[in-house]
């Protein structure tokens, strides 16, 4: 079968906006090695970045790449920035893949889950006096899943120092592809 027309939709939940995207080709084993990226433009294109109605439409060229790998999965590594936390679940529930002109809903619903971190910062005198200029940093947990008692080379999450009322005011650091949300569809 040759590809005529191949798409992948993702409507991001309005808590979502969109940050950048990876397109790979995988090979069919259970832990496979990521070759090199698809490139927006030649491979393919996408639409809806401001909107959140995202599609990844395969170029000519990307359908070629999509022939000569059938049976194989695509990954999309999509990162977003969460702008609002709401309730803290986040589902990614609108999503599905076109390949000429047959529209394959997606099956699973992924998750995030958010929630704020709200710290005030106080000495240990009776009452308690709140301390300003505190400063604090979030990491994410090493390959064991437990937090180091120093704080590791990578960057941090977030930063945060206390205000006058000891409320600590974080800041996010710039969003990465190192923990993005993945959604993928299998060709052909």
């Amino acid at each position: 079968m040759q590809f005529t027309s191949a798409s992948i939709s993702d409507t991001l939940d309005a808590r979502l906006s969109y940050a950048s995207s990876t397109v790979r080709i995988l090979e069919p084993n259970p832990e496979p090695e990521v070759p090199n990226p698809l490139v927006e433009g030649t491979h393919y294109t996408v639409t809806g970045k401001d909107t959140g109605a995202l599609v990844w439409t395969f170029t000519e060229a990307g359908r070629l790449l999509l022939d000569a790998n059938q049976g194989k999965s695509i990954q999309i590594e999509l990162v977003t920035t969460v702008d609002e936390v709401g309730d803290g679940s986040i589902p990614n529930d609108d999503y599905e893949s076109e390949f000429n002109d047959t529209v394959v809903p997606g099956e699973e619903v992924p998750y995030t889950y958010w929630g704020e971190l709200k710290i005030t910062k106080v000495d240990d005198s009776t009452p308690a006096v709140n301390l300003a200029g505190a400063e604090f940093q979030v990491f994410l947990p090493n390959d064991g899943g437990t937090c180091e008692a120093e704080a590791p080379a990578t960057g941090p999450l977030a930063t945060g120092t206390s205000n006058a009322s000891g409320v600590v005011q974080w800041v996010l650091a710039p969003a990465t592809a190192d923990d993005p949300a993945v959604t993928a569809g299998v060709l052909g």
